[in-house]
């Protein structure tokens, strides 16, 4: 096994030096092809060198409706990612595709993170699970994107009783 790819539980969101988030969704049809495809995809990665040093992490999540994998990769920037997409995604995919045909890309998302919250001291819990919200807005205004997040973040903040896990971590 290529000893530069490490096997991890979950990237972490908040990190510093990432300048851009890919992030998608593959629906694989079955409970027993998300394992099928989550080997594959552990086989392709683990049998080649680390594919660029802009990429930062790049981690698989299961769904939980037996169907849906979530790609999370944290770049370091738009340039990184571009040179893997022209210089090495295809091979992987195409590893992955041999070994599980009829994979349906969902659809790929950039992402920069704009603001993080962080658990409190000595707060040590490990997330049971991820949600992944999906918010469109119509057009690019950043400024509207930044007031909505802002607004969940105040709606953690002030619930007396927010449920197990909703504020440690969050990061949008």
């Amino acid at each position: 096994m290529n000893e530069s790819v490490q096997f991890v539980s979950r990237p972490d969101i908040a990190r510093n030096d990432v300048g851009l988030v890919e992030a998608g969704a593959w629906d694989v049809g079955t409970p027993e092809r998300q394992r099928e495809t989550v080997d594959a995809i552990r086989k392709a990665w683990a049998g080649r060198d680390w594919p660029h040093p802009g990429l930062l992490a790049y981690t698989v999540h299961v769904g939980d409706d037996g169907r849906t994998l979530f790609h999370y990769a944290q770049w370091s920037g738009e340039d990184a990612c571009q040179e893997f997409v022209r210089n090495g995604r295809d091979a992987r995919d195409a590893d992955i595709d041999a070994a599980v045909p009829g994979i349906r890309r969902l659809g790929l998302h950039t992402y920069e993170l704009y603001r993080s919250g962080v658990a409190k001291e000595g707060d040590r819990r490990e997330p049971g699970c991820i949600v992944i919200v999906d918010v469109e807005f119509d057009g690019s205004d950043a400024a509207r994107q930044r007031d909505w997040v802002d607004g969940v973040f105040e709606a953690l903040g002030t619930d007396p009783a927010p449920a197990p896990g909703a504020s440690p971590g969050t990061s949008m």
